[in-house]
């Protein structure tokens, strides 16, 4: 059974519950179309350019 928390896509074991049977958090990520970083959906400007998205 999971507990449900979301984990890194890095991780193997649950940072809550220590279950192998992970939720793995799935962030949408934006490209900014002045640098190339990525930045999290819903972001109004670039974290690295402050460029607005």
């Amino acid at each position: 059974m999971k507990c449900l928390a979301e984990n890194d896509d890095h991780q193997s074991i649950c940072r809550v519950c220590g279950s192998d049977r992970l939720v793995v958090r799935k962030e949408s990520l934006v490209p900014c179309k002045h640098c190339g970083e990525d930045n999290k959906a819903g972001d109004r400007e670039c974290y690295s350019c402050r460029h607005p998205l």
